[in-house]
């Protein structure tokens, strides 16, 4: 049985990060996982394959465009990747799981991305994935421009690998905020959302709850919906 928390409003970086790193904590004592589903106001994150021709801006550029910095090169629990944006209308997945063996840690990557795919095709929009390229995520079948992006962590906690961060699902973002950053570090990357590939969008607690579906059903994991007061932190069980 796993537990998941859905977050109704936008959440700092910040904040959901501790979350994540209290959940590894359990997943680790208790080997349960926990799914986190929520949006973040405007944000960068640094991973820690970042390069510094990866960016267009600086930390103090980016912050006076009323945009967070967060360099998780500095923490334990970091990420794979380089820079990345996230912000209002992007659904953020988070999935904390026992992942001690390789082929786990693959298979991992592989479910995240089945899960958007099945949320993607939910939605009329025909997409392809590739979980085992640099530059892991969801692609428009048709024009090859990026609607999700995978990056995850395995930091090892109290003896054991455990899975961290996951999925950022491109639902209705303003596209123009990756201009700031070649994404993910690859200065290819063409990005776009289902807002432009579809007339209608659901709301994102739907999208939400499409893929809270989509990953249980992939995973064959059960998860009881979990309260997220008084902070998310703290609620974490």
């Amino acid at each position: 049985m796993g537990k998941v928390y859905i977050v109704p409003e936008a959440m700092r970086y910040e904040a959901a990060f501790l979350a994540q790193q209290r959940a590894a904590n359990l997943c680790a004592t208790d080997g349960n996982p926990r799914l986190f589903i929520l949006e973040h106001p405007h944000v960068v994150t640094i991973g820690r394959d970042a390069k510094p021709e990866d960016r267009k801006m600086s930390d103090a550029q980016l912050e006076t465009r009323g945009i967070d910095v967060f360099d998780l090169r500095k923490s334990h629990y970091n990420r794979g990747g380089s820079f990345t944006y996230h912000g209002p209308g992007m659904m953020m997945g988070y999935t904390i799981t026992l992942a001690n063996d390789g082929e786990v840690r693959r298979r991992h990557i592989e479910m995240l991305e089945h899960a958007t795919i099945s949320v993607m095709l939910a939605n009329g929009i025909n997409v392809f994935g590739n979980y085992n390229s640099k530059h892991p995520g969801v692609l428009v079948s048709a024009t090859k421009e990026k609607i999700a992006a995978i990056g995850v962590g395995f930091p090892k906690v109290r003896g054991v690998r455990v899975s961290m961060h996951g999925v950022a699902v491109y639902v209705n973002p303003q596209l123009e905020y990756f201009d700031m950053i070649h994404a993910c570090g690859d200065k290819d990357a063409r990005v776009t959302s289902m807002e432009k590939k579809i007339k209608e969008v659901p709301p994102m607690d739907v999208i939400m709850k499409q893929f809270l579906e989509a990953y249980s059903k992939v995973t064959g994991i059960t998860f009881s919906r979990e309260q997220v007061t008084p902070t998310l932190e703290e609620a974490v069980q």
